[in-house]
């Protein structure tokens, strides 16, 4: 049972961690939007819209490949649960890593174009800080989605 609960008071304390990251990025946001005062709202809502779309795709993504696998004991006859999101989790963990190793000289590329292509809809935001969203909202999420 010891082992137990520190691993739960280890758990609360890496969340803890993880959303005062979040609420640190949340606060970045805001002080950009200090630096062109006459754009402050448009700026920050731009980004917070970005990042909330980003946390949300981060968070699904997290929940997806961090579904835990069931250890199975089926030698004393008892069931265990076998379910599709385990199957799930697996597959395009596999598919996605397969994929990743195929066409990762091609990642640079496509994150470019993708900063490019917000950066045109977010006139007042630099490339930099659409890029920093991107990496920093992405990561963070995801291990939050666990």
């Amino acid at each position: 049972m010891n082992i137990r609960k520190s691993l739960l008071s280890v758990s609360v304390n890496i969340r803890s961690v993880l959303m005062f990251m979040g609420y640190f990025g949340i606060c970045l946001i805001i002080c950009f939007g200090f630096s062109n005062i006459k754009a402050f709202l448009p700026n920050v809502a731009q980004c917070l819209l970005l990042g909330a779309a980003i946390f949300m795709l981060g968070l699904f993504v997290g929940f997806l490949f961090g579904i835990p696998k069931n250890v199975s004991k089926n030698a004393s006859g008892t069931y265990t649960s076998n379910t599709n999101l385990e199957e799930i989790s697996d597959w395009l963990t596999k598919i996605l890593v397969g994929l990743g190793l195929t066409q990762i000289s091609f990642i640079p590329t496509k994150v470019e174009s993708i900063v490019a292509y917000l950066s045109e809809r977010m006139k007042n935001v630099p490339q930099s800080i659409i890029l920093s969203l991107l990496l920093y909202l992405s990561s963070l999420d995801s291990s939050l989605g666990i």
